[in-house]
């Protein structure tokens, strides 16, 4: 929080300097107020306190009105004083602290008259901000902000970094707020970043990359991007979208039936899977050892329907119904597709969850399959098991 008492006291010091520490000064004929700021500062800032006159420490508690104070306050822990505007931009290129003081306007956080570099250098934040979402890459590390910026041929890296100057002579005369409104929150968002990035890549490469430059350049980077947007619409016309949305539509269709067909093969190939293992049983009971290599190929074929074919299905169907809703949404304003949208909304509500109602089926049914398997097994080697039942109870009596 910024202290009030500091701030009245370095208002109040004439013969001032600024220091590498803080700040020192003096209070001529110090008056009751003034004491009571100096009472009121935790002692720990004080880095030297004595009369002007006779040189001795100040005592605190004993200071009478009229006297000569000289100070040198140490402001090496606060976070919040800043001596001047370029203090302040040095420590913050990147946002404003929440509370702060810069003593050369004078001005403190929350107050409404707000000088107008510090309205700049909030813009530059925003801007800032703005570019930081529209990057191809950013590097951030001790020495500062670095943004990667792509064209479709092109590359170049800006690093955040400017001073008082660059904010004294900002003029831009567009609006910030209609560039950050345009990109965000649409269906295009990535297009249109990338479209942002691709202006300020050109416009750098060919006036110079810095960032004082493209405060500089912001308005002819805001023109350019606005003028390419309408290019890059204007290659999209209705009839392309409708088109690419009918051929998307039929690549989801085909998916959808690809996946079916392949789920139809594991319908028949299941069951006689295991009609083809029970048919090597030898219910005369004379091939233990081969039967239960049989049993032992039906578990693992089991496990492998189960956990591999059956669950790849599932999850394939679980992507492609993903990808009808994500479609649907794009065309959702979109009248003259309601047809196709009716369609997915079919596909969606109707067609896999009839899928998926067959699935379980087959599951269910390979269940009961590797039931009777297993029955059969027991059924056909009942003999040698109640053998081995028999003799364990002899080995323990």
């Amino acid at each position: 929080m910024v202290d009030q008492n500091i701030i009245n006291l370095r208002k109040d010091l004439s013969c001032h300097e600024v220091t590498s520490y803080g700040f020192k000064g003096k209070l001529e004929a110090v008056t009751n107020d003034q004491i009571n700021y100096l009472v009121n500062i935790d002692k720990s800032y004080f880095r030297e306190i004595f009369y002007s006159e006779s040189n001795l420490d100040v005592d605190l508690s004993k200071v009478e009105e009229g006297q000569d104070i000289s100070i040198a306050l140490n402001l090496g822990e606060l976070s919040w004083y800043y001596e001047t505007f370029q203090d302040l931009v040095k420590s913050h290129k990147l946002e404003l602290p929440n509370y702060y003081y810069i003593h050369d306007f004078p001005f403190q956080s929350g107050n409404k008259n707000v000088p107008d570099e510090l309205n700049k250098l909030k813009l530059i934040h925003s801007i800032i901000d703005l570019l930081t979402l529209v990057c191809y890459f950013k590097k951030s590390d001790a020495s500062g902000l670095e943004l990667l910026f792509n064209d479709v041929n092109d590359l170049c890296s800006v690093k955040i970094e400017y001073d008082s100057t660059v904010i004294s002579s900002i003029g831009i005369n567009t609006s910030l707020e209609t560039i950050e409104n345009h990109i965000a929150d649409t269906s295009d968002k990535e297009a249109r970043k990338r479209i942002f990035a691709g202006e300020i890549t050109k416009i750098l490469k060919t006036t110079g990359v810095s960032f004082s430059n493209l405060i500089a350049k912001w308005d002819l980077i805001h023109e350019s991007y606005f003028k390419s947007y309408e290019l890059y619409l204007s290659g999209f016309s209705f009839e392309k979208i409708k088109t690419s949305s009918q051929e998307y539509f039929h690549e989801l269709t085909d998916r959808i039936y690809s996946t079916i067909n392949k789920f139809s093969t594991y319908i028949l190939a299941i069951p006689f899977a295991y009609i083809f293992i029970l048919r090597f049983f030898d219910f005369a009971g004379n091939s233990f050892v081969k039967d239960t290599f049989l049993l032992i190929a039906g578990l693992f074929y089991f496990v492998i329907v189960w956990f591999v074919l059956l669950s790849n299905l599932i999850k394939a169907f679980k992507v492609i119904e993903n990808d009808i809703t994500q479609f649907q949404e794009r065309i959702s304003n979109e009248s003259s597709l309601n047809l196709i949208r009716d369609s997915l909304e079919t596909q969606k509500k109707k067609i896999i969850p009839n899928q998926r109602n067959k699935i379980r089926l087959v599951q269910a049914t390979s269940i009961v399959i590797l039931i009777l398997t297993f029955s059969a097994y027991i059924y056909i080697h009942h003999d040698k098991f109640l053998n081995w039942w028999n003799s364990c109870l002899l080995f323990k009596t």
